[in-house]
């Protein structure tokens, strides 16, 4: 909705590293380590193929035609994402966006995959971009 509206805005050069994990291969994860996993042991699962969150609603704009997000100064989206929590604490709801997010969509580092991929026997099943199709895909239909 931000994206059609032409609202979205990222932090600095957008340049945030995404670390994507489609639903499906999530659930397989998670499935995994109930069958295979140590308990009490981390799994970290996303799909292996970082992308900067600028590209990825990029892509995401450009298949359901919404506007690709603007960037902004982290300052910026930082005081405004404060404001929200603010307003949304003052109403009584949990807000929509804050300053975590800002945090998130605007970190530089990876993690590794391998302790899912080696002790579980996880592989994610759907690529990036097919994730990113079928996302787009659920977007346009309302879903």
């Amino acid at each position: 909705e931000l994206m059609r509206a032409g609202r979205m805005a990222l932090p600095g050069r957008g340049d945030g590293i995404m670390l994507p994990v489609y639903i499906d291969n999530l659930v397989d994860g998670i499935l995994a380590a109930l069958r295979r996993g140590e308990a009490g042991r981390a799994y970290t699962l996303w799909d292996g193929e970082a992308i900067t969150f600028g590209e990825y609603f990029t892509r995401i704009a450009e298949l359901t035609g919404g506007r690709p997000p603007r960037k902004a100064p982290r300052a910026l989206i930082s005081a405004l994402a404060g404001a929200t929590e603010l307003v949304a604490r003052l109403r009584g709801r949990p807000p929509a966006f804050g300053r975590h997010g800002v945090t998130l969509v605007d970190r530089r580092g990876t993690a590794s995959n391998r302790r899912a991929r080696e002790e579980l026997g996880w592989e994610p099943r759907v690529g990036l971009d097919e994730g990113i199709r079928r996302s787009a895909d659920s977007v346009t239909a309302g879903g």
